[in-house]
């Protein structure tokens, strides 16, 4: 569920209701029984070059225009960030970049794959989007699969 350019995952049995609620900076919390929402602000609101990134992803073709994606993200690795590039990675508009981007994105993280859960997850999804644009994904991912 996207509300405002928030994302939220939301977990309810039947019949419950969301009681209250409680802020712990980065989420929102609510709580009521059994049940359960989470809040999170999307991990590109956090990043402005990530945001930046996004405006023309789509048309990211060419070493120069992933080279922010590429930096940013190596500074992330620097940093020890996995958490935020985990994040990165499960919420990756697959439908807002450019093939050259995703394969980017996965170039880039790829010396800390072991290390990332979002890991094979994405990879999975960026596989199959290569292959519906019609592109051999096992020659575009080669090494990383």
């Amino acid at each position: 569920m996207v509300v405002a350019g928030i994302a939220a995952v939301v977990v309810l049995s039947p019949n419950e209701q969301v009681l209250g609620r409680y802020n712990t900076g980065e989420h929102l919390h609510s709580y009521g029984g059994n049940a359960a929402v989470t809040v999170y602000e999307n991990v590109e609101d956090k990043l402005p070059w990530l945001k930046e990134f996004y405006k023309d992803a789509g048309e990211a073709e060419d070493a120069r225009s992933v080279f922010p994606l590429v930096v940013g993200l190596k500074k992330l690795l620097a940093e020890g960030s996995y958490q935020t590039i985990d994040r990165i990675l499960m919420e990756l508009p697959l439908n807002r970049v450019s093939s050259t981007s995703l394969v980017a994105f996965l170039s880039s993280v790829f010396p800390a794959r072991k290390k990332l859960q979002s890991w094979s997850y994405t990879l999975e999804r960026v596989k199959m989007t290569l292959d519906s644009k019609g592109l051999d994904s096992m020659a575009v991912l080669r090494g990383m699969l």
